[in-house]
């Protein structure tokens, strides 16, 4: 017996053809990028204050890896940011080895902050490898964050307020053990936009009396000098010229600014057919990608 299928309608004829289009547009920008291999890095010093300010394509690493002194608590460490960030979806801070199979990722999803083991994991009910946290972040508004990871799991604390724990996720010391990658993903094309004026990493789990110090050290350092017990690298931007952030601290390795834009640790010669996705986020970083490499 033959089965009968509707024929589709005009308006789905239309809808199928414009999104084969993007697709195929978007396959065909992914394998000609880039365009110009050398696009200028999007980072400038912001005038006046302190801070960086991350526009189009920017990327900033580290000169070498971050490494964690032994401790007999590895699951106790905690990082901070002091930034302002723009409306964007893209990762703000990651740490890459290759020897490590789960790389930690802190990125911002709108007014949501993401804080992952795996990027392929896009929904963990688990909350194991994967959470997330709606309206923290609010564009043109300076925010301090702290993400402190301790034996009972991870909280997350807003200008110094303590305002989600997660039991069941909880961050290795040694998943920070690598190079740090401000700006974009270390592996893939995830261009963050803001401004970053503060960034540090501790190893040792934040007290909520010790956030709150910790965000009067950020914000008033002058009337409040930050602790810096268990503190491993500390980044106050304080240079505001050249391509070279001093840690305040000789246990973290500098941050330097690379004249020109590069995803990190992109694999080499990926095909366009293993990155692409059939949707409109995957079509709109390919335009985004082209665009870069003309400036």
């Amino acid at each position: 017996m033959n089965k009968q299928f509707d024929a589709p309608t005009p308006q789905g004829q239309k809808r199928a053809q414009s999104f084969s289009l993007v697709c195929i547009i978007a396959v065909l920008m992914a394998t000609l990028w880039p365009m110009n291999p050398y696009p200028r890095n999007g980072v400038t010093w912001l005038p006046g204050v302190r801070g960086l300010e991350f526009e189009r394509a920017a990327v900033v690493v580290s000169n070498g890896f971050l490494k964690l002194p032994a401790s007999d608590r590895p699951q106790s460490c905690t990082l901070e940011l002091l930034l302002e960030p723009a409306s964007t979806k893209s990762t703000i801070v990651g740490f890459y080895n290759p020897t490590r199979a789960r790389q930690l990722l802190v990125l911002q999803h709108v007014d949501t902050l993401v804080v992952t083991h795996d990027a392929t994991v896009a929904h963990d009910p688990s909350q194991t490898i994967r959470i997330a946290l709606d309206h923290v972040f609010h564009p043109a508004k300076l925010a301090f964050l702290a993400i402190s990871s301790g034996p009972n799991g991870t909280t997350v604390y807003a200008d110094g307020q303590p305002v989600r724990t997660f039991s069941r996720y909880k961050i290795s010391s040694d998943e920070l053990s690598g190079q740090i990658v401000l700006g974009t993903s270390p592996v893939n094309y995830q261009p963050w936009h803001g401004v970053i004026q503060g960034f540090a990493i501790y190893a040792k789990e934040l007290t909520a009396k010790d956030a709150l110090e910790h965000y009067h050290g950020w914000i008033d350092p002058d009337v409040h000098p930050p602790d810096l017990s268990a503190a491993i690298a500390r980044y106050t931007f304080a240079e505001a010229t050249g391509a070279v952030i001093h840690s305040g601290l000789a246990s973290g390795p500098n941050l330097e600014i690379p004249p020109v834009f590069s995803v990190p640790h992109k694999a080499f010669l990926q095909s366009p057919l293993e990155e692409f996705r059939p949707d409109w986020r995957y079509a709109l970083n390919a335009a985004a990608m082209s665009q870069a490499s003309f400036h």
